[in-house]
């Protein structure tokens, strides 16, 4: 959407047709005949898309373009409608003419934006495609309290349980990704049965391209005859809340806040930061400053393992672990091909001891890639590594 807003000439119109073929997308999901993508009450996803009802408006009339129209979009249309006309939204949607004041001065900086953007996106395409699986290796690294539900709640979700566990599970993925071993273990601490699938992301099946439209990347998780369940957390969380067995979110809703909390600062703040100070090669001392940001990332991880437990899910393993499970297999085979070391046990003994039990548990070791077998497939991507570092450092 930046894109087709902030360019212009032939950028603008490829960026236009990809934001529609989105809109388009992001439409479909609404339920026929509902009034929300959460039915007849607004629900996650229509505040979630809040975005595309009230500010996406105002910014197309500061750029004079328009990307969501009634012709091609009518029912996205007809939701914006009538979002922003609920009662609720309302109280706390800005006032349209003040946000156009305030936002109409910064188009010129929008447009610089877009234009660096744009400067980058051939470079990091190009590091991308040169390697297949660059997105899976670069992505590292509720269950509701019993005692809130009722008897008969609890039946109904135990019979419901029986009938889906006894659909066949399926999950798309590849060896050696770190973000396929967390739905394979989250699989098995549940005691789910499944076949995987493995995928080759140099050369994608048909039945990812089907059930991965989007991102067209694995894993993805197959359940009976439902779409396609995408993102290795969605699907942690999926098969948590889908199947009987272990719960793996905690039961208190704060608690669940702060593990999604700390899963996200994993995925954005702590994987780049990690990814920079193993791959900016050459560059003393933007290196330097790399490796005391991921440390010091990886000291607020290692702050939320309970003190006297063996994991972040306590006695056992939770969703938390699963999350940050990189650390625990693949940022050592990362560490040795670098020839950096991040995590010692001198600076993260707690940290340390935790990647030690994960690595060594039964369940664990089963969803596993092979080291040696590891190694030897990522060390011939060093330089392309080292080539997305430089793309993301140029990037800032």
């Amino acid at each position: 959407m930046w894109m087709a807003l902030w360019t212009d000439g032939e950028a603008q119109a490829a960026a236009a047709r990809e934001t529609k073929a989105n809109l388009t997308l992001i439409e479909s999901q609404l339920p026929e005949g509902k009034r929300f993508f959460g039915g007849d009450a607004i629900g996650y996803l229509d505040i979630a898309l809040g975005a595309i009802a009230h500010w996406m408006g105002v910014f197309e009339e500061i750029a004079g373009v328009r990307l969501l129209t009634e012709e091609e979009h009518p029912a996205l249309c007809r939701w914006a409608r009538e979002y922003t006309a609920d009662e609720t939204v309302r109280q706390c949607l800005p006032d349209w003419d003040r946000v156009i004041a305030a936002l109409t001065p910064r188009k010129e900086l929008y447009i610089s934006i877009a234009k660096a953007m744009a400067a980058q996106s051939c470079s990091e395409f190009s590091c991308k495609r040169a390697h297949g699986c660059t997105s899976t290796f670069f992505a590292w690294l509720s269950r509701r309290p019993e005692h809130y539900i009722s008897e008969k709640s609890v039946t109904h979700r135990s019979k419901q349980a029986l009938v889906m566990m006894s659909e066949p599970v399926k999950l798309i993925g590849c060896f050696g990704s770190p973000v396929v071993h967390r739905a394979e273990l989250a699989l098995r601490l549940k005691g789910v049965p499944y076949e995987l699938i493995t995928e080759d992301l140099t050369n994608k099946s048909e039945l990812l391209l089907k059930h991965n439209p989007v991102h067209r990347k694995v894993p993805v998780l197959l359940h009976g005859d439902r779409p396609g369940i995408c993102e290795s957390l969605v699907i942690v969380e999926y098969v948590d809340e889908a199947f009987d067995g272990p719960p793996l979110m905690p039961a208190d809703p704060l608690a669940r806040a702060a593990v999604r909390f700390w899963a996200s600062f994993m995925d954005k703040e702590c994987r780049e930061s990690m990814w920079m100070a193993l791959w900016t090669d050459g560059e003393a001392q933007a290196q330097a400053a790399a490796i005391s940001a991921a440390k010091a990332n990886l000291t607020l991880i290692e702050g939320q393992l309970p003190e006297g437990k063996r994991f972040f899910g306590g006695d056992t393993i939770g969703f938390l672990d699963i999350a940050v499970s990189g650390i625990a297999h693949w940022m050592e085979i990362f560490e040795e091909i670098a020839g950096v070391r991040l995590l010692t046990e001198e600076e993260h003994p707690t940290l340390y001891r935790w990647a030690r039990e994960y690595t060594a548990n039964q369940t664990v070791t089963k969803c596993l890639p092979d080291r040696d077998r590891l190694l030897a497939a990522l060390a011939p991507s060093r330089d392309i590594f080292v080539s997305i570092a430089k793309t993301m450092c140029a990037q800032k």
